[in-house]
């Protein structure tokens, strides 16, 4: 037959007879008699008199404490006592017996001041749960700030918070006529509590997360040394003021040999993992002395008067209320004992200083982004938490072959709270894994890399080989963001917050902490992040590189190639080197049309760098456009002796890349010049399509000149020989009809020869060898003399009563008067205000406007600022203005889309008609819309304040200001002042059509730079248009009146 158990001895505040039993003495008011209970009970080994029937009584306890609720593990009822009721505890408090008793409920409601946080709880009675009853506690000092924050901050999460209290170091005061509610006061930063957002469950192994605050009484000479679940400093709250009290030990009775602990024994696992405060090592480490301890306990506690039990209305307390206090003696004394002797008896090591905690913030459950991240070694199993952490290794997605066939994905990360070590020895002890599950795989983080930081929301935590993992199913509501400290790119899950904005946004915190521990990830790896003012290399320029020379710089990135072992890096910061590859400026992406030399010459403003080893992963998390620092690159020469660089090593530590932020002034710097290079190289290639497009026109000229040359002297020959038989001819009749004067006949027919042909008067030799010109000029106009005499002819602005005669002919036929022969081929110029003068052989051009009006003469011109106020509307104008503007002012938006169908003309940011639905755009047409701004003219403008000036005076003329109009360009209009320029290209964005408005969008505006005229003649149409609800004038181009004077000038 088994044998019966025995329950628990019943105390003397549990009722029945043992209530009758004189209550035990109250603790003395000397500190050093805090072990009275303990001494006596060693002192006297007799067992206390107990009633008859104590054997029955003891079964039914343990009936009735076997059937009692339990909310507490065991182990947690170790550290905060026994879960009792609310009267019970506040007796067993009251008898000096709080440690061995706690208290569970509800937070109802908090209150704070100064130097105090009160708290009233909602107590759970165990032999009756639905029954209530509510106790107010107060926590004075450093103690309250401590328990109101962690406390607040979880009632938020999942009101109403639930706290389990310790009777360690109250004061109890019952219910009274002043106050309606029992109080408990701490008023000696001393408390063991437990606080938990999730409801109280029966089952006590069940998980749940929950924050411990432990402040005990330690003695400064064992602190060190003991390591209980009471004395653990990295888990304990923080209390500088509190005075610590010596623990008595006693060598007259020992224990039992089953009651004695280890020398060290390990805390409980829940207290193992807790680390939300920090204890500071204790400041006075003096040395030990058991044996006067436990004399001087022994002797106070004989000589101290025992003071009697007060009665319940009174005040009943703990401890006495002198400054230095104690601890609660504790519910078992042999254990206390062996513990307080094993403790005496351990030598005190040195002091220790205490080792600040770096990047404490980093090890704390922060609040940001609306959601509360909890470090991993904070993690409980059981519980949903939200954690950061950089990645050590991450593998590829996988889709299961089995089941539901859901894509994973294995993480492993950690963050500051999985350090171990100090100092140079500092390193990840532990890790933590995360198994993300979904469906879809926009769910599922890409490109995860080691360096990388990821937050996850919402995942649940799982014990797996006894250690903590992350685990996101498929249905469940997680997200997630991860952050690229070497781009800077942000990345998030489309149900993360801010996800949704372009990019990807976190909030300010979230991307503080995530620079923040990328930086500390980097220190942890050997590398400073500040590697600008550490780096003792040049910080240079590609122009200043050098053979075998290291150094860091700034550049962009242009191209990433990574199918090789050792990826390339394409960079460049605008500059040239002599020993660059020429043929890497391919990466610039400028579809540049100026030629080129031979790729094998240097002169390149591209640079290769290869990375190897540690760096050969950060390559993939590299985008073209990036703009880093990168250090320690070393260049050397290729066998074609040109320079390439190189950066890693098998002993680098860290990263040696780095994004640079906007604000940056290395970037700042950089993007200046890329600017200007792009000027430069605008401009340069600008000069070459017009050089050449000025050579083949040349070299057709000269073709066509030199076919004319080959006609030329045929018809020459011919014309001469009729030109002379004629000649002769008529000087023949002219001597048979005049006889009597020789003389006068011979001058007469000379004369007339001279003056009635057309032709070079070959047969008067004589005269033509006197003339001035003869020894200069040959006696028939030369190819260019030809050439200048067609333009001329061509040419309407020369044609009329100045233009000078052609060599050889006269307007004067009729004339009786002899004019001097002028044999000269060279004509005299027209001085106009618009023409250009040049040397004196040269063809003479007159400066005329870019754009030509064809408008006929019946078209009125007319003054720009009569415009407006003109009452012919619609009508149709000429005006001389000048272009100072357009509208849009980038020719990248000249072009535009129409809708066929509803003729609708589409918005700039739409690539096909919403309206219609037609996706493929096959009802699109392509057309030019801009608008040019005219100003009116000096002369108008002046003649405009003149007249002010004579009407109103001196102040009106100071009002008058320049009137300006938009003139709209659309569609056919449009076509025809830009011939060579297709819409469609345009719209596409082809580069040619660009570069081609660009140059005439340069001339337009800044025609004195090319030799234009700024002043233009323009048809005008005004029309009416409804806008606002209002009716305005507006004005667009006549029909097709407006051109280039020359297709060319787009060239």
């Amino acid at each position: 037959m088994p044998r019966k158990r025995k329950g628990p001895k019943r105390e003397a505040s549990e009722g029945g007879e043992a209530a009758q039993q004189p209550p035990p003495p109250p603790p003395p008011a000397h500190p050093s008699s805090i072990a009275g209970p303990s001494t006596a009970a060693a002192v006297s080994p007799a067992p206390p008199n107990m009633p008859r029937n104590s054997s029955v009584d003891s079964t039914s306890s343990a009936i009735n404490t076997n059937k009692r609720t339990r909310f507490l593990a065991e182990a947690e009822e170790d550290r905060l006592g026994k879960h009792v009721g609310l009267q019970r505890w506040i007796e067993s408090v009251g008898h000096g017996r709080g440690a061995a008793v706690c208290i569970g409920g509800h937070l109802l409601q908090t209150s704070n001041s100064n130097d105090a946080f009160t708290i009233e709880l909602s107590c759970i009675e165990l032999n009756d749960p639905s029954h209530h009853s509510n106790l107010s506690a107060t926590f004075h000092g450093e103690l309250a700030r401590k328990v109101s924050e962690p406390l607040l901050l979880l009632h938020r999460l999942g009101p109403p918070a639930v706290v389990y209290l310790s009777g360690f170091a109250a004061e109890a005061y019952p219910a009274s006529a002043s106050a309606s509610l029992p109080r408990a006061i701490f008023n000696q930063e001393k408390a063991v509590l437990k606080m938990s957002p999730q409801p109280p469950s029966t089952d006590p192994t069940a998980p749940t997360s929950a924050i411990w605050i432990e402040q005990l009484a330690i003695p400064p000479s064992f602190a060190p040394t003991t390591r209980t679940a009471t004395t653990l400093p990295a888990r304990t709250v923080s209390a500088p003021s509190a005075t610590h009290q010596t623990i008595a030990s006693t060598s007259v009775a020992p224990p039992r040999p089953a009651a004695i602990p280890q020398p060290h024994p390990e805390p409980s696992p829940p207290s193992q993992l807790s680390d939300w405060f920090s204890t500071p090592a204790p400041t006075d480490h003096q040395a030990a002395q058991p044996n006067t301890l436990a004399a001087t306990a022994s002797s106070s506690s004989l000589t101290a008067p025992q003071q009697p039990l007060q009665n319940a209305a009174s005040i009943i307390k703990s401890e006495p209320n002198a400054a230095p206090s104690s601890s609660t003696p504790s519910p078992r004394p042999g254990r206390a004992m062996s513990r307080q002797a094993s403790a005496a008896a351990a030598p005190a090591p040195p002091p220790q200083p205490p080792q600040p905690r770096r990047n404490a913030p980093n090890v704390k459950p922060r609040r940001m982004g609306n959601c509360l991240y909890t470090p991993m070694s904070m993690l409980r199993d059981g519980e949903r938490a939200s954690i950061i952490g950089v990645v050590v290794a991450a593998g590829d997605p996988r889709r299961s072959s089995s089941g539901t066939r859901d894509l994973s994905i294995k993480i492993t990360i950690a963050d500051a709270s999985c350090i171990s070590g100090t100092g140079y020895a500092k390193e990840l002890a532990r890790s933590i894994t995360v198994m993300l599950f979904a469906q879809q795989a926009e769910r599922i983080p890409q490109n995860l890399a080691p360096g990388h930081i990821i937050a996850v929301r919402s995942v649940q935590i799982q014990m797996f080989s006894n250690k903590p993992q992350a685990v996101g199913k498929s249905v469940a509501n997680w997200c997630w963001a991860t952050y690229n400290p070497v781009s800077g790119d942000v990345r998030a899950s489309s149900s993360f917050p801010l996800a949704s904005h372009s990019p990807p946004e976190c909030s300010a915190d979230e991307m503080e902490h995530f620079r923040d521990m990328a930086n500390w990830f980097s220190e942890l790896q050997g590398v400073d992040a500040n590697i600008v003012t550490r780096s003792s290399r040049p910080t240079l320029k590609l122009q200043d590189v050098g053979e075998n020379t290291f150094f860091d710089t700034v550049v962009e990135v242009l191209k990433v190639y990574t199918h090789t072992l050792a990826p390339d890096l394409y960079v460049t910061d605008y500059t040239n080197h002599t020993l660059f590859f020429r043929g890497n400026d391919k990466y610039l992406r400028v579809e540049s049309d100026i030629p080129y030399p031979d790729d094998s010459d240097g002169w390149g403003h591209v640079f290769q760098i290869s990375l190897w080893d540690s760096h050969a992963t950060i390559a993939e998390g590299l985008q073209t456009g990036d703009i880093i620092r990168i250090q320690n690159v070393r260049p050397k020469l290729n066998p074609r002796g040109l320079l390439t660089g190189g950066l890693g090593s098998s002993t680098d530590n860290g990263i040696k890349i780095r994004t640079l932020k906007p604000t940056d002034e290395a970037r700042v710097d950089l993007e200046k010049r890329r600017a200007l290079f792009m000027e430069t190289l605008a401009t340069a290639e600008e000069e070459a399509f017009a050089n050449r497009a000025e050579r083949d026109h040349q070299r057709a000229s000269q073709q066509a000149r030199g076919a004319s040359q080959q006609e030329q002297p045929a018809e020459h020959d011919s014309n001469t020989v009729q030109n002379a038989a004629g000649a002769a001819q008529g000087m023949v009749e002219q001597a048979n009809i005049v006889e009597t004067d020789a003389s006068h006949s011979a001058a007469a027919a000379v004369q007339t020869s001279s003056t009635n042909f057309s032709g070079p008067p070959v047969p008067a030799r004589t005269i033509v060898e006197a003339s001035p010109a003869s020894s200069t000029q040959p006696p028939f106009p030369t190819p260019a003399q030809r050439q200048l005499r067609a333009a001329q002819q061509a040419s309407p602005s020369k044609a009329g009563p100045g233009t000078s005669t052609p060599l050889g002919t006269s307007s004067h036929a009729n004339s009786n008067l002899a004019p001097q022969v002028d044999l000269s081929p060279v004509e005299t110029p027209d001085l106009k205000p618009n023409m250009l003068m040049g040397p004196p052989g040269a063809a003479v051009e007159e400066r005329r406007p870019l754009i030509k009006c064809n408008a006929p003469a019946s078209i009125p011109l007319t003054a720009l600022a009569d415009l407006p106020a003109t009452s012919l509307c619609p009508g149709m104008f000429k005006v001389k203005a000048r272009i100072i503007s357009t509208n849009p002012a980038k020719v990248e938006q000249w072009g535009r889309a129409e809708c066929k169908a509803c003729k609708r003309l589409l918005p700039l940011d739409q690539r096909f008609c919403i309206k219609c639905g037609d996706e493929e755009g096959e009802s699109l047409s392509y057309c030019f819309r801009f608008a040019l701004m005219l100003e009116e003219v000096d002369a108008e403008f002046v003649a405009r304040k003149q007249q002010h000036k004579t009407q109103g005076g001196s102040a009106s003329e100071m009002s008058v200001k320049k009137t300006a109009i938009p003139l709209l360009f659309h569609g056919r209009m449009a076509e025809v002042l830009l011939p060579c320029v297709d819409a469609k290209a345009l719209y596409n964005g082809e580069r040619s059509s660009i570069k081609t408005l660009k140059r005439f969008h340069n001339r337009l505006l800044h025609p004195h730079e090319y030799g234009k005229d700024p002043e233009q003649v323009l048809a005008v149409y005004s029309y009416p248009s409804q806008e606002s609800g209002r009716t305005v004038r507006r004005f667009a181009a006549l029909k097709e009146l407006n051109c280039l004077y020359n297709p060319l000038d787009l060239l």
